[in-house]
């Protein structure tokens, strides 16, 4: 099925009836204004609408299928109604294939549960297994996961988290073949799905803190490109399986906070390997001489019936086993007092965060070209230092769209932060507030705008793919590159209005206390910079104070 710009194909209509009706059907169990459908008869080409994106089909003559609905604020007119749910009419659009529309409840219905079962949930017939990327993140989901979900065969990501599902996950959950992200993080779930072993392309699997008792199961080790792996925060009990430290791509483990005993018998050189990432914290009854000799010597309570090395005699007591959660860990806070460059918070990340998030959040396109020169680019840049000005007095304040605020320091949008750290954007959304300074939400965050906003005073913008000029007298902000204080002078030198520097890095390490240091160093480098430079205000700073590449004198070659 060929992917073409709805707006260019005028000429071309929705398929079947069964089709366009479902399309208004579930709509219109969404959005308050009743007259949607009258004025758009035809919303994939001659009167579109931005929520809904369609796709040619293979037919003669060629027709439209839908294959993606999104609803949000940047698309969200008429407002959805109070009493939104999800309409059983989507099993009438056999061709859609990103249903972001399923997280049209994180803007349509936040406060307004919905009953996840199979008479009000888009139940899954054959011709719906093109759906492949549903996000029903936090939308207070209760009830079951319906049996019918294991009929969508393309299904590549299942986000359920954060809702208040129960009972046990269905059998037929283990026919998702193509899954390589599974999130049923914070419910109230069953037990471990006994087929999750069978989920071959599976890199990320979540279920954590949820109700979840008995044993890890040892299909887990039939995931052979599992790179993170979260089960803490339940109930489970039994000992640790030494077949998860034979995963190959296993980069993060996290069992943290159950009722896990016996002895940690992982191979030394999967503990080696994943260092920080290995997290058994708060199990009592689990038990190590170190974390690199796995040996229980006080296994009388161990729930397994194998006799273990030292259990018939007495040990002194230096030499006695200790639960392996009483161990010294590092302490967070003080690892972060230690740290003078924002640039040092991306290490720390590194060691915490699955190799997968870490790169998404890392990475570039393709060479990540663009990405290294944003950074070389400012080091290019020099000052020209000015002495004998009365810098006692320095004020960063400054006024963004009519917004006063502490510095020109702000915070660029990230997407989906609560996979760097449980609060996400709440965390970022404080310490912005705390530091006087805007937070901008990416389009793609993991917390709505109303729940960003419940977290207390600020200012907030978020984030559209909307480029508005008035008479080209618009200001300039700038997001790529900055690591340094230095490098907001050097950018407002060159005639930016303020800068966004993303912070998911400090709150993968720390949290709100970390988004709060990155902030203030920011300030203190900007301010100091501002000082050496001879500048007791923003309108100060000009273009006369730095020198760049095209300000060097060269010299003509001669004939």
């Amino acid at each position: 099925m060929a992917s073409l710009p709805i707006f260019f194909l005028g000429f071309l209509v929705l398929g079947e009836r069964e089709e366009h009706l479902g399309l208004y059907e579930v709509l219109g169990a969404l959005l308050e204004d009743l007259s949607w459908a009258q004025e758009h008869p035809q919303p994939c080409d001659e009167n579109p609408w931005p929520g809904v994106q369609c796709e040619i089909g293979d037919e003669n003559p060629p027709i439209f299928h839908v294959t993606k609905i999104h609803i949000g604020p940047d698309t969200r007119t008429p407002p959805c109604k109070s009493s939104a749910s999800l309409s059983s009419s989507l099993l009438k659009l056999p061709y859609l294939k990103n249903c972001r529309s399923l997280s049209i409840t994180i803007w349509c219905i936040p406060l307004f549960p919905i009953q996840l079962s199979q008479e009000k949930s888009p139940q899954t017939r054959q011709k719906n297994k093109n759906l492949r990327v549903p996000n029903l993140s936090q939308n207070n989901l209760q009830g079951k996961i319906p049996r019918e979900i294991g009929g969508l065969v393309r299904l590549e990501q299942l986000d359920l988290s954060y809702n208040n599902i129960s009972g046990e996950i269905p059998q037929e959950i283990g026919g998702l073949g193509s899954l390589t992200i599974l999130d049923l993080s914070w419910n109230a779930q069953g037990p471990i799905p006994p087929d999750v072993g069978q989920f071959k392309r599976l890199v990320l699997f979540d279920q954590s803190q949820n109700l979840i008792n008995g044993p890890i199961p040892d299909s887990l080790s039939g995931l052979e490109i599992l790179d993170a792996l979260s089960l803490d925060n339940n109930k489970l009990n039994g000992i640790v399986p030494i077949s998860l430290g034979t995963l190959p791509s296993l980069d993060r483990l996290n069992l943290s906070n159950n009722q896990l005993s016996g002895a940690l018998s992982l191979p030394e050189d999967f503990i080696e390997r994943l260092r920080k990432r290995l997290d058994v914290r708060g199990n009592n009854g689990l038990c190590a001489i170190n974390p690199f000799t796995p040996l229980c010597l006080n296994a009388s309570k161990a729930t397994n019936d194998t006799a273990l090395a030292g259990e018939e005699e007495e040990p002194n007591v230096s030499e006695r086993m200790k639960p392996f959660g009483q161990y010294p860990v590092e302490n967070n806070s003080s690892e972060m007092v230690e740290i003078t460059n924002v640039s040092e918070y991306e290490a720390i990340a590194k060691e915490k965060l699955p190799k997968m998030i870490y790169d998404y959040y890392a990475s570039g396109a393709e060479d990540q070209w663009t990405l290294k020169e944003n950074e070389s680019a400012f080091s290019r840049i020099l000052f020209r230092p000015r002495i004998l000005i009365d810098v006692s007095k320095i004020d960063l304040r400054t006024t963004v769209l009519g917004f006063n605020i502490s510095m020109p320091i702000m915070i660029a949008p990230t997407a989906m932060q609560k996979m760097a750290h449980p609060e996400g954007e709440y965390a970022t959304a404080r310490a912005a507030s705390a530091a006087d300074t805007i937070m901008t939400l990416s389009s793609w965050a993991s917390s709505s705008v109303e729940e960003v906003a419940s977290t207390g005073p600020g200012v907030r913008f978020l984030q559209l793919y909307v480029v508005r000029a008035a008479q080209g007298q618009i200001p300039v902000f700038l997001d790529g590159g900055v690591r340094r204080g230095t490098d907001v002078f050097k950018a407002l030198a060159l005639g930016a209005s303020g800068i966004g520097r993303p912070v998911v890095f400090s709150l993968a390490a720390d949290g709100e206390a970390g988004v709060r240091k990155v902030l203030q160093m920011l300030r203190d480098e900007f301010e100091l910079t501002m000082a050496l430079s001879g500048c007791r205000s923003l309108k100060e700073i000009t273009r006369n104070h730095i020198i760049t590449e095209w300000d060097r004198p060269r010299i003509a070659p001669r004939l």
